[in-house]
């Protein structure tokens, strides 16, 4: 997964959320490289621990994605 600097993805995310958008913020862990996606949405965490080998990455220092869930056309998109 490609990573962005964490400023310019939270940006970008306030503005879908703006239209009503659920976002969710990824990132690959620094240590084993898994890609992670926070649970929560909407929320956007400077640090996140892997659910694989429990490293902590620090996301503000390595940068971010994230997953958009929006109504499209009156169903669901994921």
């Amino acid at each position: 997964m490609k990573l962005h600097p964490f400023d310019t993805c939270v940006k970008r995310a306030e503005e879908l959320m703006q239209r009503g958008a659920n976002i969710y913020q990824q990132f690959n862990c620094t240590q084993c490289g898994a890609k992670q996606t926070m649970g929560t949405p909407n929320v956007f965490f400077e640090k996140g621990a892997c659910d694989q080998c429990q490293a902590v990455t620090n996301i503000r220092a390595n940068g971010c994605n994230y997953a958009v869930h929006m109504l499209i056309g009156g169903k669901r998109a994921t």
